[in-house]
């Protein structure tokens, strides 16, 4: 009852006044007048030949490289100046890209593969 008030107050008030902007956007046809911007291409960086059709997001690499250097959740956040939820959740995603369950697991498997050298020539630190 309280919403379908609000609603026709709404409404009511919409009538009352000369403009609507989805009108004025009809009459001046301003879709064909803003121009779309083009999509960046996302980087990616590949774990090598023992994962193939695997890449990591440059964010997610980011975060590879500090937790391989040692750092911790907070202090990868600190370094590349993302909440630490975030960067669990960049970690979380290769975990379970690479098919792990713990720190340590992932750590090992991408020491394995060729991240550090293919991340190396795609980025400078």
């Amino acid at each position: 009852m309280y919403w379908k008030t609000v609603l026709n107050e709404v409404l009511n008030r919409q009538r009352n006044h000369n403009f609507v902007f989805t009108n004025f956007r009809k009459e001046h046809n301003l879709k064909n007048k803003i121009p779309k911007l083009p999509k960046a291409k996302a980087k990616k960086y590949s774990l090598g030949d023992k994962f193939p059709e695997l890449y990591l997001s440059q964010r997610e690499a980011e975060c590879m490289l500090q937790m391989l250097r040692g750092k911790s959740m907070e202090g990868i956040a600190k370094y590349i100046k993302l909440s630490p939820r975030t960067v669990e959740y960049y970690i979380k995603n290769i975990k379970k890209k690479l098919g792990c369950r713990t720190k340590f697991e992932l750590i090992e498997l991408v020491i394995d593969s060729d991240f550090l050298n293919n991340f190396g020539t795609n980025h400078k630190n």
